[in-house]
C-alpha cells in the first residue's frame, strides 16, 4: 500500500542543518490519540534546542508514520550545534497544521525526553526501529491576548512607544507602526487601528486591536514685528493666527509684554504659540529688532579663579571712562581681595555734551577645585593597557610615564614605581592637581617543563600552575608536576606571589598506548610510505573484527583531521588521502574495540 504524503511548507521552527551523521526514529504519530494528518510534521530537538531533523509524517492505511532522521553534531564546525551528540537526550515535537501550531509529546509543560540516540549512517536506531511505535502528541491551547486603550496623542507628538499589549513579549503592526513604536507625524490625523500578536513558546498565536486617534494640531501664524527703540516703553505685542497665543522670548514679561530694555540692541527671535482645544500646540516665529542708540557699554561678563593675577578693566566703551566696585583700584580688579563670588562693577562714561550714562558687568570668582587621587593597586609588567580611575573630581587628565590619553601601559613603562599626576579644571577654568605612584611588578621567568618517565615538571616555583594541552586549559591540573593520560602539546603557567604570569613553551608528551602483539599475536600490520606526499596505506594481515574500530589521523595540535571506520577483519588494506593537508609531522592512530591499540608518528611532505 502506498503512502500519503502531502507537500506542505517546512515550519520555520523546524529548520535544520543536515550532517553526516545520522540515525532514524520510526514510529506512528497520533495527537490527543487520533492518527496525524499528511500535512503534519515532527521534528526532534536536541537538549539546546536546536532542530536536529524534521520530516513530513506519512499515511498509509489511516496511520500517519513517521520516518525521521535526527543529524548528529559536526565535529569539524565546533562553532555550530547541528544535532545530537553521543548521550545527548532529544524531545519530539508535531507542528498540527490544522491548529497552526507545534505540540510536545505526552507534556506541553515537561515534552519526553529520549535518549539512545547514535549514528547508524541514516539506519533505524536500536529501540526506534518499529514502525509500530506510537509516539502521541499533546494539543496546546491558544493564549489569550489583551490590549489596552490608548490616549488620543496630537499629529506632531513624539513617537509613542507602544507596550499595553498582554502578555509582554509580542509585536504591534498597523499603520504608521515601526518596530513596536507609532509615529503620529507619519499618519497625519484620524483615527487608527493597531493590532497585537502575541505567539507563546508552544507556537500558538492570538492577536487585539485597539484604536488611536490622532488629533489635528493648530496651524499658527506670528505677526510681523515692528522694529522699536531701546528706550521705547514696554508694550503688548499683537496677537498672531489663532488669537489667544501666548508670546515667549528673551524681553518677554506678563501678558505679553515687551521690554527692549531687557534685551538690548538687536535682533531677537520671539516664539507664538496656540494651544487648541484639543490641547495640542503649535507655535511660529517672528523677529523683534531693538534699534541701537547712543550707550555705554561695560563689557562681558569675566570669570576668574581666586588665584588669578589682577585684571586690567581695559573693555568699557565708549574709551575714557572709570570702573567702581569691590576689589577695584584704578581700573585694576584683584580676585584675591574680594574672594570667591560674583561682583557687579560698573562702567561710567561722560561724554563732550557733558552726558552720562552707565553700565555694569559681572565678575565671577570662582575657588580652586578639592582635587584629590585614590591609590592605585600594584599591577603586572604585561598587562593590557587600561584606563586610569580614581581621580575626583572626575573629568580630569593623567600624565606621566607609560599614560597616553589617560591610558596606562605598563609594558611601555616597565617594572617599578611611577608617579601619576592628575589635573582637574573645573567648569569655570579653575585647575588643581594631585599625584600617587603607580607600582608595576615584573612578570615571573618564563617556566620550562621537564619530562620524567610519565611526569611533566614545571621547573619554576611559584604560588600557582595551571596546566594546558593542545591551547585547552585542564581542569584539576594545577600542581607543580602532572601525569598526563593523553599526548599532545603541554604548557604550564605559573602565578607569582604579586598575581603576575608567564607561561611555558609547549612540550610534546605521547601517552602511553597498548601493545597490538599483546592482544593479537598473529596480526600484523604496516603504515607506508613515511614520508608520504600525501597518500597512506595501512595494511593489516590477520587483523580481527571488532565492533567500534577506526583509523585517525590527527596534527601536532591534537585535532583529528581524518577519521575512517573499521568495517571488515582478516587481511586488507585502507588507503588515507592528505593531499589537501599542509607538510609537516602527523599522529596515526588505530582504534580496535574503543581502545588506542597503535600510535605513531609520520612525516608528509
Amino acid at each position: 500500500m502506498l503512502g500519503i504524503t502531502s507537500v506542505i511548507a517546512q515550519p520555520a521552527k523546524f529548520s535544520f542543518i543536515p550532517t553526516n551523521l545520522s540515525g532514524t526514529v520510526l514510529g506512528q504519530a497520533t495527537i490527543a490519540g487520533i492518527p496525524a494528518d499528511a500535512a503534519d510534521w515532527v521534528a526532534a530537538f536536541d537538549a539546546s534546542g536546536n532542530c536536529a531533523g524534521a520530516s513530513q509524517v506519512i499515511i498509509n492505511g489511516g496511520l500517519a508514520y513517521i520516518n525521521l532522521p535526527i543529524y548528529g553534531d559536526d565535529i569539524t564546525t565546533p562553532s555550530t550545534d547541528e544535532g545530537m551528540n553521543g548521550g545527548e537526550i532529544f524531545s519530539l515535537m508535531i507542528w498540527d497544521v490544522s491548529a497552526n501550531g507545534c505540540f510536545p509529546t505526552v507534556n506541553p509543560c515537561a515534552p519526553t525526553q529520549f535518549s539512545g540516540w547514535s549514528n547508524t549512517n541514516g539506519a533505524p536506531m536500536s529501540g526506534y526501529n518499529s514502525p509500530n511505535t506510537v509516539y502521541d502528541f499533546t494539543p496546546i491551547s491558544q493564549p489569550t491576548v489583551t490590549l489596552a486603550p490608548f490616549t488620543d496623542i496630537c499629529e506632531n507628538d513624539a513617537p509613542l512607544s507602544l507596550s499595553s499589549g498582554s502578555p509582554v513579549g509580542g509585536s504591534y503592526s498597523g499603520t504608521g507602526v515601526a518596530a513596536n513604536v507609532f509615529d503620529p507625524q507619519l499618519v497625519g490625523p484620524g483615527t487608527y487601528t493597531l493590532t497585537y500578536i502575541f505567539i507563546d513558546p508552544t507556537c500558538q498565536s492570538d492577536t487585539a486591536s485597539e484604536t488611536i486617534t490622532v488629533l489635528p494640531a493648530p496651524t499658527v501664524v506670528a505677526p510681523s514685528l515692528t522694529s522699536v527703540c531701546l528706550d521705547a516703553v514696554p508694550f503688548i505685542l499683537p496677537e498672531g493666527t489663532p488669537a489667544g497665543g501666548s508670546w515667549t522670548g528673551s524681553g518677554i514679561g506678563a501678558n505679553n509684554e515687551f521690554d527692549p530694555m531687557l534685551v538690548g540692541a538687536g535682533t531677537v527671535s520671539l516664539g507664538y504659540t496656540v494651544v487648541n482645544g484639543d490641547g495640542c500646540m503649535a507655535a511660529d516665529q517672528s523677529s523683534m529688532t531693538v534699534l541701537d542708540i547712543p550707550i555705554v557699554e561695560a563689557g562681558l561678563d569675566v570669570e576668574l579663579c581666586l588665584n588669578d593675577a589682577p585684571l586690567q578693566l581695559t573693555f568699557g566703551t565708549p574709551m575714557g571712562g572709570s570702573f567702581t566696585g569691590p576689589g577695584v583700584n584704578a581700573d585694576m580688579f584683584d580676585p584675591l581681595v574680594v574672594g570667591v563670588g560674583v561682583f557687579s562693577l560698573e562702567y561710567q562714561f561722560t561724554d563732550t555734551n557733558g552726558c552720562s550714562a552707565s553700565d555694569s558687568l559681572d565678575i565671577r570668582v570662582s575657588d580652586v577645585p578639592d582635587v584629590q587621587l585614590d591609590e592605585f593597586l600594584p599591577v603586572c609588567e604585561d598587562q593590557e593597557v587600561f584606563p586610569l580611575m580614581g581621580g575626583s573630581p572626575i573629568g580630569g587628565m593623567y600624565s606621566g610615564g607609560g599614560i597616553n590619553g589617560n591610558q596606562f601601559d605598563p609594558a611601555t613603562i616597565g617594572a617599578g614605581t611611577h608617579s601619576v599626576l592628575y589635573v582637574f579644571t573645573n567648569t569655570m577654568g579653575c585647575t588643581d592637581s594631585a599625584t600617587q605612584p603607580l607600582v608595576v611588578h615584573p612578570i615571573p621567568a618564563k617556566p620550562t617543563i621537564t619530562l620524567s618517565g610519565d611526569q611533566l615538571d614545571a621547573t619554576v616555583g611559584a604560588s600557582a600552575y595551571q596546566w594546558w594541552l593542545n591551547g585547552l586549559s585542564l581542569t584539576d591540573s594545577m600542581n607543580q608536576q602532572i601525569f598526563p593520560s593523553d599526548s599532545g602539546y603541554y604548557q604550564v603557567q605559573i602565578t607569582d606571589a604579586n598575581g603576575c604570569q608567564s607561561i611555558s613553551d609547549s612540550i610534546w608528551f605521547r601517552a602511553r598506548v597498548m601493545n597490538l602483539a599483546a592482544f593479537f599475536p598473529d596480526a600484523v600490520v604496516s603504515l607506508y610510505p613515511n614520508p608520504s606526499s600525501g597518500r597512506m596505506y595501512f595494511r593489516a594481515e590477520n587483523l580481527p573484527f571488532l565492533e567500534n574500530s577506526a583509523i585517525n589521523v590527527l596534527d601536532m595540535r591534537g585535532r583529528i583531521i581524518l577519521h575512517q571506520p573499521i568495517s571488515q577483519g582478516g587481511n586488507y588494506t585502507q588507503t588515507m588521502d592528505l593531499g589537501d593537508h599542509a607538510a609537516g609531522v602527523y599522529l596515526f592512530q588505530l582504534i580496535l574495540g574503543g581502545k588506542r591499540i597503535m600510535e605513531d608518528k609520520f612525516l608528509l611532505n
